[in-house]
C-alpha cells in the first residue's frame, strides 16, 4: 500500500513539474508510443512484463494501469506525460 502511494505521489509530482502539456488519454498516448518505436503489442507487453490481454485492455480503454504498472510504463517509455484515465 505504501509503495503504491509513493508511486502515485511521484507521478503527481511529475505532472506538477511538467511544462503544462495538455493531458492525453492513456490509450492514445500508449498507442503513439508503440507506433513511434515500431513495436507490436506482443513486444510492448513483453517489455512491460504484462500479459498481452492486459496491454490490449489498456489500449482499448477498458482497463487503467495500476500504480505498479505506471511505474513499469515509466521505466520502459521514460517520463510519463500528464495522462487522463481511460474511463
Amino acid at each position: 500500500m505504501e509503495r503504491e502511494k509513493e508511486a502515485i505521489r511521484r507521478l503527481l509530482e511529475q505532472v506538477r513539474q511538467a511544462d503544462v502539456e495538455p493531458e492525453q488519454p492513456l490509450p492514445q498516448w500508449l498507442q503513439g508510443e508503440l507506433k513511434r518505436r515500431g513495436w507490436a503489442r506482443w513486444r510492448a507487453a513483453e517489455a512491460l512484463g504484462v500479459p498481452q490481454l492486459t496491454l490490449s485492455r489498456w489500449l482499448n480503454g477498458t482497463l487503467n494501469p495500476r500504480s505498479r504498472d505506471l511505474e513499469r510504463l515509466a521505466l520502459v517509455f521514460g517520463e510519463l506525460p500528464p495522462l487522463t484515465p481511460a474511463h
